[in-house]
């Protein structure tokens, strides 16, 4: 019996393939449980649509990532002024949020867990910090911070 999984199923499908198992299997273990349904034409219809609108949403999601990812760039060096103790050691870092409030004053809405800074920059000159805007939208943007 062909079967559409809905969910993983350790051993025996991922949620969206489609198998031959046991009719038995099938019928008392995977459709009592909601872990998969028949594979009829109408069904595998379903699952063809609902593919090909994951794919559609994905390339949309990627797109986005790409144009915000370019104007990002296209702002070149941030910068930032903060008071500094002898040395150039700032009191208080320039951290991701500064960051993502920075590009939001310039009208470019970024998340501030897609700016990978960890320990923040805590020293005054130029830094680069690595954006991730998407798992294919990766980019390092330079960061300028003087006394103020």
């Amino acid at each position: 019996m062909k079967v559409i999984f809905l969910q993983n199923v350790p051993g025996q499908g991922r949620a969206g393939d489609v198998k031959d198992v046991n009719p038995g299997f099938a019928r008392n273990f995977l459709f009592k449980k909601s872990l998969a349904i028949e594979a009829t034409d109408i069904n595998l219809a379903e699952l063809q649509e609902r593919k090909r609108q994951e794919q559609e949403q994905a390339a949309y999601e990627l797109a986005q990532a790409q144009a915000l990812g370019k104007a990002v760039q296209e702002v070149g060096v941030l910068k930032f002024t903060r008071p500094c103790g002898d040395k150039g050691k700032l009191f208080g870092a320039v951290t991701s949020a500064d960051v993502a409030d920075e590009l939001g004053k310039l009208g470019l809405v970024v998340d501030k867990k897609q700016i990978k800074l960890p320990q923040g920059i805590k020293a005054l000159g130029k830094h680069s910090v690595q954006m991730r805007l998407h798992p294919e939208v990766k980019f390092d943007l330079e960061i300028q911070v003087f006394e103020e």
